[in-house]
């Protein structure tokens, strides 16, 4: 009872902390839109509010406010703080994996990396929950994860089902993993380190699947990202440049 108490204090998010209040939170999330312009793995709908943020997508709010606040360093780096706690305790410590975790991540990797060190440990958390969750691969028909990302068959109700292999994750998943992949292996070559998620056809037929069904104007560029970082990843394996190899 005491540790299940504590545990819900410690997820407390900065509005509960009293870091910033939802006036000044819903500033920042209008920031952010403006800011993710460029940034095509996260899309934050119009309708969105930041008391919706706060119930759906607690992670990705906290992450959202820390890169938004870049105008007060001293409130940004609270934020940053109360989000890498936060991040602790509910995937470390409870073991939490959830979309709303692996977008937060891609957004503090994105605009909150200080120091590049510790985001590179942070890239390892975003890959093993692309692993963990199975969304580098087609969704298992009854897998545990697929019913909790809401997979849908890509192909009308009613036609002939080739087979179940057929099903895709849902377009945040997919964004998600597109953006995971690009953002870590940018890491992973900027620093000469390993990278764990590699270039794959399952890949491309995700951006694909995005371009084609352009739900969002950004989706259209998903594919050109994904090609450039394989190419940068051809480079990188010719000429050797993965440190580990030394």
């Amino acid at each position: 009872s005491h540790s299940r108490d504590l545990s819900q204090r410690d997820f407390r998010d900065a509005i509960d902390q009293g870091i910033i209040d939802v006036r000044y939170a819903g500033m920042l999330v209008n920031e952010f839109r403006i800011m993710c312009h460029s940034f095509p793995y996260v899309i934050i709908p119009p309708e969105k509010t930041v008391q919706t943020l706060r119930h759906e997508s607690p992670m990705l709010l906290l992450a959202i406010l820390a890169a938004a606040a870049w105008r007060d360093r001293t409130l940004q780096q609270q934020l940053e703080k109360c989000y890498l706690r936060v991040l602790g305790l509910r995937m470390v410590v409870e073991g939490e994996q959830s979309i709303d975790m692996l977008q937060s991540l891609l957004v503090h990797l994105s605009w909150c990396h200080f120091h590049l060190k510790s985001a590179y440990r942070l890239t390892a958390y975003a890959t093993s929950l692309v692993v963990n969750m199975g969304l580098n691969k087609r969704p298992q028909v009854n897998s545990q994860a697929r019913q909790q990302l809401g997979v849908r068959l890509p192909f009308p109700y009613g036609s002939r089902q080739p087979s179940h292999d057929s099903a895709i994750w849902p377009p945040d998943a997919r964004r998600a993993y597109i953006g995971t992949y690009v953002i870590c292996s940018s890491y992973s070559h900027a620093l000469r380190k390993a990278g764990v998620l590699r270039y794959t056809p399952y890949l491309e037929e995700c951006a694909s699947t995005l371009r084609r069904e352009s739900a969002v104007s950004s989706d259209e560029i998903l594919i050109h990202y994904v090609r450039l970082i394989h190419h940068a990843e051809d480079v990188c394996d010719t000429f050797g440049y993965d440190s580990s190899r030394d």
